[in-house]
Order: structure tokens, then C-alpha cells, then sequence
């Protein structure tokens, strides 16, 4: 029998899950405030990449059980992806991101992160007339310079670009590379949304690597040490 065989090559797996989580949800937006205030302090804090990571620098038990939460929803994402992903070891860094009236993201990756979360702890009722379509919608990107929009009629569709409405309680994964945007907000309130980095470490692969400061600071002259 002449049968065809499909591979779906490079996929870009992304995925959703809802959390009702009413009691943490508050808890993440007055600490994504505190932390705002924070790091306002040493210059803006929308469109500026955090050098701390939540997760390290603030001890509180919602970002305990926010961490918990995030990592469950990846092991149960990388089951789809691999063999044995009990294997890996996962290491998690993280950033609240308040997004106020009218405010946009532009399109960017997170470079050197295997995995992008999103997870949104407070998303207000959008105004009644916005002057946008799809307030606030995640919008990622498709990877592949050189593809042409394509809608066949059908089940299969394929455009540059897949849309997310976001609400409150949302988590959605996808890889690092992947190139993403978020809409203008027009909604009654903030929106308020924690973004993490996710990186994968097998044991006894990843290269020993050592930082450079680490290894300059122990350099000796090449002529003490060579008679």
C-alpha cells in the first residue's frame, strides 16, 4: 500500500494550562508591586530587563508555590517532548511585568533560555470601546523567515503569527527562541503577569564550564610559571 509518512520537523510545542488560584493571584499582584518599586529605583522597570530573579532575591511563600507550580506544568510539558525528562534538571529565573493602560511589548526572544513562561496573575475587564482588537494578546511569532502566510480550507492553517487572549490564571510555555510580542493593554486596571526563564541541565553532559572573571582571577604570567 502506497502510505505517506508526516514529520513534523522543528515543531514549536506551546502550551496552556488554567489555574484558579484566587488567593496566590492576589498575593503575586501586591508583591509584583513591591518589587516594581524596587527595581524603579535603579532606572524603568517596563521595558528593562531585571538583572535580579524574583525567585532568588524575595523570599515569600507565593513565589514558593508560583515556582512550584511553573515546574510541575514544565515536567508535564517535557513528557511530550522527551524520553525520560526525570533526567533533567531544571534551573528557573523570573520577573513580575505590570503592563498599564495603553502600554505594548515589541517583539522579542528570550535568548539563551531553552523555555518562555507566562503566567498571568491579574488580568482586568477590557474597556468597552477599546482602539485595538485583542487588548493585551500574546502574539507569538512564527520562526521561519522566509514562510508566506497559508489559510488552505481546511483543518490545517498556517500564519505567521498565533494569538493568545489572556486571563487571569493562565500559564502558557513555549521555547525560548521563539519570537513573541504582546498587544496594547486597554483595560480597567493593570495587567500584571510574572515572566521566567527556563534552562534544562542533564547530569554529567553540560560542559564543565567556568566564568571568566573566575578563571582570570586566578591566571598567573605566562613567565612565572614558564622556566
Amino acid at each position: 500500500m502506497n502510505t505517506m509518512k508526516l514529520t513534523a520537523l522543528w515543531p514549536s510545542v506551546i502550551a496552556q494550562r488554567r489555574y484558579d488560584l484566587p488567593g496566590l493571584h492576589r498575593r503575586l499582584r501586591e508583591l509584583a508591586y513591591e518589587i516594581k518599586a524596587d527595581t524603579e529605583k535603579a532606572g524603568p522597570f517596563f521595558f528593562t530587563r531585571r538583572k535580579t530573579n524574583c525567585f532568588r532575591d524575595y523570599s515569600d511563600p507565593a513565589l514558593t508555590e508560583l515556582g512550584a507550580l511553573v515546574c510541575g506544568a514544565i515536567r508535564d510539558y517535557l513528557k511530550h517532548l522527551y524520553d525520560d525528562p526525570a533526567m533533567l534538571r531544571l534551573t528557573i529565573s523570573g520577573w513580575p511585568m505590570v503592563q498599564p493602560y495603553g502600554q505594548y511589548v515589541p517583539a522579542h526572544h528570550h535568548i539563551g533560555s531553552h523555555l518562555a513562561v507566562c503566567y498571568y496573575v491579574d488580568v482586568p475587564p477590557i474597556e468597552s470601546d477599546p482602539p485595538m482588537e485583542r487588548s493585551g494578546a500574546l502574539m507569538l511569532h512564527d520562526p521561519r523567515p522566509s514562510n508566506r502566510d497559508w489559510e488552505p480550507s481546511g483543518k490545517n492553517r498556517e500564519l505567521k503569527y498565533f494569538m493568545i487572549d489572556v486571563a487571569e490564571g493562565l500559564l502558557v510555555i513555549f521555547p525560548g527562541y521563539l519570537m513573541h510580542s504582546v498587544h496594547p493593554w486597554y483595560g480597567k486596571g493593570d495587567r500584571v503577569m510574572y515572566a521566567m526563564n527556563i534552562n534544562l541541565h542533564k547530569d554529567g553532559v553540560d560542559e564543565p564550564a567556568i566564568d571568566e572573571a573566575e578563571l582570570l582571577a586566578g591566571k598567573q604570567p605566562l613567565s612565572s610559571v614558564v622556566s
